[in-house]
């Protein structure tokens, strides 16, 4: 059975991310104008909203990723468009929040370091209050 999944794209149809109900990503901020499109076997059986959207102000990043994981569960996350990449000049932030005294393990999986035309890529690991 398919389960309910909210798929995010720029409006020339690039992917943002295909989202779950209740998964751990919480929000997602977008510099950019976007279609939302959710699929279900059965919308009779959605009991409860399912999307909140509002608008605020703009941005500095291109994406913006806001995740509350599951304590005892791995939680894999994806590059925007994966598996064919980010377009150049953007950027991405994953914001990780978790409980008090708690830490998180970040592992990369399949990293590639492309070879781009005017700037590197780059991966910075902080905390928010730095």
């Amino acid at each position: 059975q398919k389960a309910f999944l909210l798929n995010v794209a720029e409006a020339d149809g690039y992917s943002v991310g295909d989202f779950c109900l209740n998964g751990n990503i919480q929000k997602v901020q977008v510099h950019a104008n976007i279609t939302v499109t959710a699929t279900t076997p059965d919308f009779s059986k959605i009991r409860e909203p399912f999307l909140n959207v509002s608008i605020g102000p703009e941005i500095s990043e291109t994406f913006i990723y806001s995740i509350d994981p599951t304590m005892t569960i791995l939680t894999l996350l994806a590059t925007p468009n994966w598996p064919q990449g980010m377009r150049p000049f953007s950027t991405a932030s994953w914001i990780v929040s978790l409980p008090s005294q708690y830490s998180a393990d970040i592992q990369f999986a399949n990293l590639s370091q492309p070879i781009c035309a005017e700037k590197h890529t780059q991966i910075k690991v902080k905390n928010l209050d730095q």
